[in-house]
């Protein structure tokens, strides 16, 4: 609806943070991921968390590196969870949809 020089639109944005996406079928069986954002340590330095379930060790590795050039940062994997440095969350998520996940 337009109003003078300014259109009205519906508000239906939905925010992607700590959200958990339903489960998906794939190569890898069943898999689910989780990605919230946390601080972290002792400074307290933003952190992006990313939790897979149903992946394998050595594809976790794949896709931290994919993350890692994509986001520019840096990046771990600890106990099967990816961590990215920084607020990462919608490139993590849009990256994890095109991966299959």
């Amino acid at each position: 609806m337009a109003k003078g020089n300014w259109k009205e639109f519906s508000n239906s944005f939905e925010s992607p943070k700590n959200k958990i996406l339903p489960t998906k079928e794939n190569e890898y069986g069943k898999s689910k991921f989780s990605v919230q954002k946390q601080k972290s340590g002792k400074k307290g330095k933003t952190v992006t968390s990313i939790k897979l379930i149903g992946i394998e060790n050595k594809e976790a590795k794949k896709i931290l590196q994919g993350l890692q050039k994509l986001c520019g940062t840096g990046g771990t994997l600890k106990n099967g969870n990816i961590e990215l440095q920084g607020d990462q969350v919608e490139i993590s998520i849009r990256f994890l949809k095109n991966w299959g996940l």
